[in-house]
C-alpha cells in the first residue's frame, strides 16, 4: 500500500495494488482519496497532483466483459480527473486496446497528457462538472 500527500498537504491518496491484467500485463489497483470510496483500476505510476492540490489526475484501466478476458479488445484506458473541492470525478482522453496513455502534468487550468506519444492538452474549465 502506498500513500501520497498533495503538494499543499491537505489531501492524501492511498494506492492498494490489485494485480496484473494477465501475465506480464499492465498493473492495476485501487486508489482512495482522503479515505473515501476506492476507485478501481488505477495504474500505480500515473497519479499526478495539480500544484495547488485542488485537482488530481490518474490513469484508469477499464476491462469490459469479454468472454475470455484475455484479449485486448475489451481493454481501454481513461484519464480520471478529481476536483478535490467536492471529490467529483470526470473521465476523459480514453483510448482503446494497448494504446499508451500517460498523464504528464496538471495545473488548476490544464491537463497535459500523451496518447500513443501524441501530446494532448485538456482545459479543465471545459469539463462538465456536476
Amino acid at each position: 500500500m502506498l500513500t501520497q500527500a498533495s503538494p499543499d498537504g491537505s489531501h492524501t491518496i492511498t494506492y492498494r495494488g490489485g494485480g496484473e491484467l494477465g501475465m506480464g500485463g499492465p498493473e492495476w489497483g485501487w486508489i482512495s482519496i482522503d479515505g473515501r470510496d476506492e476507485i478501481i483500476g488505477a495504474t500505480p505510476d500515473d497519479v499526478v497532483w495539480s500544484n495547488d492540490g485542488q485537482f488530481l489526475a490518474f490513469v484508469r484501466l477499464d476491462v469490459q466483459d469479454v468472454p475470455n478476458r484475455q484479449a485486448v479488445e475489451g481493454m481501454n484506458y481513461k484519464v480520471g480527473i478529481v476536483r478535490l473541492a467536492d471529490y467529483a470525478v470526470r473521465y476523459c482522453l480514453g483510448n482503446h486496446g494497448l494504446a499508451e496513455l500517460k498523464v504528464q502534468n496538471l495545473s488548476a487550468e490544464l491537463l497535459y497528457a500523451t496518447v500513443d506519444g501524441e501530446p494532448r492538452v485538456l482545459q479543465l474549465g471545459r469539463i462538465d462538472w456536476p
